[in-house]
């Protein structure tokens, strides 16, 4: 059975990101063996089962950041997310929403200002990188990314994440505090990423 025509559509996008994908990379943290991505067809929730078109394990910041970039260039979405200073995650939908370079131009302007925005952005940038999760933290911020990455994979619901980032304070109970990002028109990884759709 073939695939649908936009997922077929889709996974051309992907797997057209692969040379790139290796060059960031490194051949063997880009996986694109059948029998290999089998092992990521589903991530705790084993009653929906998707082989991915591809794998990247992306091992330094600057690696993610280079990954990110080429999704957006090629319109692919992405989800990320994770524990370190803060527990949180978002997505990126190309053509559609800001990307991560539009959240990290937010930050870069708003880093020296006096307002709330720019004291938060200074206390981050102080506080060191560690994970401060215990396993059930981690187990709702992979939720999370899984229930995001199921409304692009099959598109029943909008994404909730796309330019938002939702990050969960651990002293305080779990609360969500949702902090939007605006797309800069002159990102330049937010320009052609809306032709790639």
């Amino acid at each position: 059975m073939s695939e649908p025509k936009g997922q077929e559509a889709a996974r051309r996008r992907v797997e057209s990101t692969v040379p790139r994908m290796r060059d960031i990379c490194g051949a063997g943290n880009v996986i694109t063996d059948p029998l290999e991505l089998r092992t990521y067809e589903c991530d705790g929730l084993t009653a929906h089962r998707s082989v991915p078109a591809l794998v990247v394990l992306p091992a330094s910041a600057a690696e993610v950041a280079a990954v990110v970039t080429e999704c957006a260039a090629a319109g692919v979405p992405f989800v990320r997310g994770g524990m370190g200073v803060q527990s949180a995650y978002y997505s990126v939908d190309p053509g559609r929403g800001p990307c991560h370079e539009c959240e990290r131009g937010t930050m870069l302007a708003e880093l020296d200002q006096p307002t709330k925005a720019g004291a938060r952005w200074r206390l981050i940038m102080r506080l060191r990188q560690v994970n401060p999760g215990i396993g059930p933290v981690a187990g709702a911020i992979g939720a999370a990314m899984a229930m995001e990455t199921i409304r692009y994979l099959t598109g029943f619901a909008e994404p909730v994440a796309a330019g938002v980032l939702h990050s969960f304070d651990l002293g305080d109970g779990g609360a969500e505090t949702l902090t939007p990002w605006p797309r800069r028109p002159d990102c330049p990884v937010c320009q052609p990423a809306g032709s790639a759709r």
